[in-house]
């Protein structure tokens, strides 16, 4: 006869900063950090420091989501003034204009910004998968309230709403 699996409450070090909890630990507390959000025509961009520097996430509207590590520098141009937006659109500016204009079919995709950048001071947090360090999940407190993660797992990328 098989003995049968207890089910043994999950203790953290850390405690996550939004309910529901994941059923699995971060790897450390939630941190507050200034991030930058854009709405965009079909999603949003949110620039969100590192330890290395800053990481671009795109969430589209159909829940796929990619990330760049922010590569533009102070001095570089924040915008390309060859590009003209549609009227009451715009033209994302330094990191995100980076990114949008830099990155193969990504424009298309995406769209025109429908807003100006704004920035936030949010919580983030973060998980890796104890299997490998190819994958990860970051959790963020969108300017709207609303907590996002970021699924990321060699080339499967994705964005879901978790939690308030």
């Amino acid at each position: 006869k098989l003995p049968v699996p207890s089910s043994t409450p999950l203790t953290c070090s850390d405690a996550w900063f939004f309910s529901p909890a994941p059923a699995f630990c971060p790897d450390g507390p939630a941190e507050s950090l200034t991030v930058a959000e854009q709405p965009f025509e079909r999603g949003r961009m949110v620039w969100v420091p590192d330890d290395v520097g800053a990481q671009v996430y795109v969430m589209y509207t159909d829940g796929k989501a990619e990330s760049w590590a922010d590569e533009w520098v102070e001095g570089e141009p924040e915008t390309d003034p060859g590009i003209q937006p549609p009227a009451g659109l715009f033209q994302p500016r330094r990191g995100f204009g980076a990114v949008w204009r830099g990155v193969t079919g990504l424009r298309d995709r995406l769209g025109w910004a429908l807003a100006p950048e704004s920035a936030a001071q949010t919580r983030v947090q973060r998980e890796r998968f104890g299997v490998d360090a190819k994958g990860w999940h970051v959790f963020l407190r969108l300017a709207d309230g609303r907590v996002v993660q970021f699924i990321g797992h060699y080339a499967t990328y994705a964005w879901l709403e978790v939690g308030r």
